[in-house]
């Protein structure tokens, strides 16, 4: 025991191998006695098993527990062997230490469910159990997986998780348009994360997935293969960082039967370790500039960077939103995303200036008592009595809100006023909500906002189309959000062909 412990504290915590190493070494002894000596090991040396291949377990000293050099030992042990659970911290890390917890699947490197492989919830229920991270619920983002500060780190905050996510709904997008428009995916059938439609391929989960009828993919009887692709901003990735993505297309090609794969891993750059990895392996290591171009990349930089300010209640100029609109409606895809995240920005500049106060944006609230969740577009706590919210739908020029788009407005509505009603700095002051476009409202539509206006009158509810919309801009004396409004959402392509 003494010898033991005299490792541990020297060599720091340690898988078996490696003790069984040092041990045969310092005391002359064979491996199997050295074995022989960690199996009856007991107190203050304690263990960890089941993480490891081969029965390995992981030993430390009782006064050694969630140290860094814990931590730090744990995660090379980890890696070094392979283990699935090194792949899910390293995605862990990758994502800045937060992840909804119904896409931990996603980056853990492990699959639903599949015969003979450690499935995603057992590797979630491991991790949490051993404090590496833990489920709670985030607001803006929901039910989350969050690293524990000292396990995984550097760690971002939620509202930097939120913007990140933000942007990466945009890239999704934006990759989405050019899989299309470069043939090796169907525009319909390609599906990207936040659709509500299941991201799967195999037994494995991904960011985007659709099928590909390339020829290379085309095997057998088969005649389509699948494009996956899993998306990320702000950071450079590194080898540990992709080999959760690695292990995922190695795992279904050798036990998949759903066809071949096109893998896609996105990311601002990567490590020449991770290039080298990544290429060996057959994936296709893309970066926002190679896809979208220097403007483009520049732009989604600048967008991270602007929501982050947004979120903090920094004032953006009005400038800096026109000039992000102009860079990136080049990679706008089918969805829209992009279209709908800088309206949002656009609503928040307008909602600041016009009400005062401070403002949030896309904040997540679960009813008390129903227990339904809803996503506040844009929150204003103006500088009197009342808070305003705003829900905002960025149209294409000539687009136009149905009834069922209102009518999922109106179910929030009682989500919205329970967070109002319950937040403590906020349950006193009266409330507003209203609903912006930069399109206009079907008929039907406007029909029943006139009817629930008439019926709205504790907390009354108005409507803004485009054209509205843009006349705050105006009234305020706003010209880059006017310019905004009038380029990007109003003004029809069509018009841009008969103007002179």
């Amino acid at each position: 025991m003494t010898s033991i412990t005299s490792a541990l504290a020297k060599e720091g915590p340690a898988r078996t191998s490696r003790l069984v190493a040092t041990l045969t070494e310092s005391l002359k002894i064979s491996p199997g006695a050295a074995r022989q000596r960690l199996s009856r090991a007991r107190e203050p040396v304690e263990r960890i098993s089941g993480l490891l291949p081969k029965r390995e377990a992981f030993l430390y000293l009782k006064r050694q527990r969630n140290t860094q050099r814990y931590w730090s030992h744990l995660l090379r042990d980890l890696r070094e062997t392979g283990s699935v659970y090194a792949c899910a911290i390293d995605g862990l890390r990758a994502r800045g230490g937060i992840v909804p917890t119904d896409e931990f699947a996603v980056v853990s490197g492990a699959p639903i469910d599949l015969k003979k492989q450690v499935p995603s919830t057992t590797v979630m229920s491991k991790l949490i159990s051993l404090g590496v991270m833990n489920d709670e619920e985030l607001g803006g983002l929901g039910r989350c997986c969050v690293a524990n500060a000292g396990a995984v780190t550097p760690r971002l905050d939620a509202t930097h998780i939120k913007a990140r996510r933000l942007t990466e709904s945009i890239i999704l997008d934006g990759l989405r348009q050019w899989a299309w428009r470069n043939g090796i995916g169907s525009r319909d059938t390609i599906t990207i994360r936040g659709e509500g439609a299941p991201c799967r391929v195999g037994r494995f989960k991904w960011d985007l997935t659709g099928p590909c009828y390339l020829l290379p993919l085309r095997r057998g009887n088969r005649q389509h293969g699948f494009v996956v692709a899993d998306v990320f901003t702000e950071n450079q990735l590194n080898v540990h960082h992709i080999r959760y993505f690695i292990r995922k297309v190695q795992v279904y090609q050798k036990t998949g039967n759903s066809g071949a794969l096109f893998p896609i891993i996105m990311a601002d750059s990567f490590t020449s370790e991770a290039l080298t990895e990544g290429h060996k392996a057959g994936l296709m290591l893309a970066t926002h500039e190679s896809l979208f171009g220097r403007h483009a990349a520049s732009a989604i930089t600048s967008l991270m960077d602007t929501l982050r300010k947004v979120a903090a209640n920094v004032h953006v100029d009005g400038q800096v939103l026109y000039n992000l609109l102009d860079q990136l409606s080049g990679i706008e895809g089918r969805a829209g995303n992009m279209r709908g995240v800088m309206f949002e920005l656009l609503a928040a500049h307008l909602a600041a200036r016009k009400y005062g106060g401070s403002v949030r944006l896309g904040v997540l609230h679960t009813h008390r008592r129903l227990g339904k969740k809803a996503e506040i577009d844009v929150l204003c706590a103006g500088n009197g009595n009342t808070v305003y919210t705003i829900e905002c739908k960025g149209k294409k020029p000539g687009g136009t809100v149905s009834l069922k788009e209102l009518d999922r407005w109106l179910r929030k509505l009682p989500i919205i006023t329970d967070y109002v009603a319950n937040h403590p700095d906020l349950r006193e002051c009266d409330q507003a909500h209203a609903f912006w476009t930069t399109g206009s409202f079907e008929p039907d539509t406007l029909a029943r906002l006139e009817y629930e206006k008439q019926h709205r009158t504790k907390r009354p509810i108005e409507w803004k189309d485009g054209e509205a919309v843009r006349a705050i801009a105006l009234q305020l004396k706003i010209k880059p959000i006017d310019d905004a409004l009038r380029e990007h959402f109003l003004k029809h392509p069509v018009a841009k062909l008969r103007s002179p």
